[in-house]
């Protein structure tokens, strides 16, 4: 048995080493995407078009905040109680669209854009980030409830869907 089993071992053995260089690999390269200078959303948009993975992409962005159409991401939080993750949508200075930016993390009590007046940010604004693809629902997710704004998975379609048309063909295909 011990000779039946030999070749097994070794070769789950040399997988897992493939399997760990792999990984290294990724890591490596998704740290050298973190620590990367910021690109401009034009240039992010070009090479999705392009069919480049984007993901992890350090990008650079201007624009204004449109506060009233925030969505909010249900996110329990074993430490801080259930709460949620607030996605703005940023209309972009240059004109190339909107992109929803994720702002944070909120408790539930102050869930209401009204009772965070501070992180109402006015004007234009510069942020830096990082590229996030859509995602795509697992199968014991729920489904988003765009109506009661209580969404569960980063669907970018159903975000861009769930503002008034003459935004929502502006958002672009990716969340920061």
């Amino acid at each position: 048995m011990v000779l039946a089993a030999l070749p097994v071992l070794i070769g789950l053995g040399n997988w897992q080493m493939d399997r760990k260089a792999w990984k290294d690999a990724l890591i490596a390269n998704l740290n050298g995407r973190v620590r990367a200078e910021p690109i401009p959303a034009a240039t992010v948009i070009a090479r999705r078009r392009e069919g480049a993975d984007i993901e992890y992409t350090r990008v650079a962005l201007v624009g204004r905040f449109l506060h009233e159409h925030e969505r909010r991401f249900y996110a329990p939080d074993p430490r801080l109680g259930p709460g949620y993750h607030i996605y703005t949508p940023l209309l972009l200075a240059d004109g190339t669209g909107a992109v929803f930016v994720n702002r944070g993390y909120v408790s539930d009590a102050i869930a209401e854009p009204g009772k965070r007046g501070q992180g109402q940010l006015g004007g234009e604004v510069s942020v830096t980030g990082l590229v996030r693809k859509p995602e795509v629902k697992a199968a014991f997710t729920p489904d988003n409830a765009p109506g009661r704004n209580f969404w569960h998975w980063r669907d970018v379609k159903g975000l861009a869907a769930s503002l008034p048309a003459e935004l929502g063909g502006k958002v672009l295909e990716f969340t920061v």
